[in-house]
C-alpha cells in the first residue's frame, strides 16, 4: 500500500487482505484470490463454509495484480493490512472490537495477540497506518 494525500493505492495477491477501520466499522477492501473465494462468488458454498473448507488456503494468484483499488482516506481512518494468519483466527467482529478505540498504534499488536490466543496456526502479520 502506498498512501499519498489521503488516497491509498493498494496492490495485493493471494489471501492477504486490506481493511479500513473508520468510526468503529471494519470494511474489507480486497478480494481473496483463492479457490474458495471463487466458489463463494459462484454460489457453490457460503462464506461460512469457506472459512472451514479444506482448500481454503489454495490461492489462485501469488504474483502480480489484476485490479487497482483506490481508497479515499479521511482524517482518523486507519488502513489495516494483514495476512490470512489473522483472518483465519480472528473473526471480523472481533477485529472490529479490538480496533474501536483511537489507540491505532496498538491495533497490530492486539490483533496478532488475539490470533495467537485463538490458535495462531499460521504466520500472522498486521500493519496499521493512520492518516
Amino acid at each position: 500500500a502506498i498512501v499519498m494525500e489521503h488516497i491509498a493505492y493498494i496492490a495485493h495477491a493471494g489471501d492477504s487482505r486490506a481493511y479500513i477501520v473508520s468510526h468503529g466499522a471494519l470494511t474489507q477492501l480486497t478480494r481473496d484470490h483463492s479457490v474458495v473465494q471463487e466458489l463463494v462468488e459462484h454460489g457453490k458454498i457460503t462464506a461460512l463454509e469457506a472459512k472451514r473448507h479444506p482448500n481454503k488456503n489454495i490461492i489462485t494468484r501469488a504474483v502480480g495484480v489484476s485490479r487497482e483499488i483506490l481508497v479515499d482516506l479521511k482524517d482518523g481512518d486507519v488502513l489495516l493490512l494483514c495476512t490470512d494468519g489473522l483472518t483465519n483466527f480472528v473473526e471480523s467482529d472481533e477485529m472490529c472490537d479490538l480496533t474501536k478505540d483511537d489507540m491505532f498504534y496498538e491495533f497490530a499488536e492486539r490483533l496478532v495477540d488475539r490470533a495467537n490466543k485463538n490458535g495462531g496456526g499460521d504466520n500472522v502479520t498486521v500493519v496499521a497506518v493512520t492518516y
